[in-house]
């Protein structure tokens, strides 16, 4: 009896689609399910990129630091959602930004290789 109410309630369960990356006029948008959350290519303030180690393959990861030191937030996406490599192309564009990162990140396998690969400069003091 315990088994088949476990087993409908697995059953039941909602399989979760997984997230995707749009690019945007002034950024791009991270699209779940449920949400949408903007990021204008000014809001960043820093994209740090490393690898994950999922047991047999690397996850390439950007943790994308926004607005100010002082509020700051971050979001994660990583390279097998789908739009990843197309948000790269637009961030690639940002002054700064350290182009050559998969040379960086990439070739040690299963080394996180942490890398910050775009900091915002800070403007002139007003």
């Amino acid at each position: 009896m315990r088994w088949r109410r476990l087993e409908r309630r697995s059953a039941a369960r909602e399989v979760r689609a997984p997230a995707r990356l749009c690019v945007t006029a002034a950024g791009f948008a991270l699209i779940d399910r449920r949400d949408v959350l903007t990021v204008a290519l000014a809001e960043i303030a820093g994209i740090t990129a490393y690898k994950r180690d999922m047991l047999t393959t690397d996850m390439v990861c950007w943790e994308i630091f926004l607005g100010d030191d002082d509020r700051a937030r971050s979001i994660l996406i990583h390279e097998d959602m789908p739009g990843f490599d197309a948000v790269a192309a637009a961030c690639a564009r940002l002054p700064g930004f350290q182009t050559d990162w998969r040379a960086v990140v990439i070739p040690v396998a299963f080394a996180p290789s942490v890398t910050r690969i775009y900091r915002r400069c800070p403007g002139p003091p007003s």
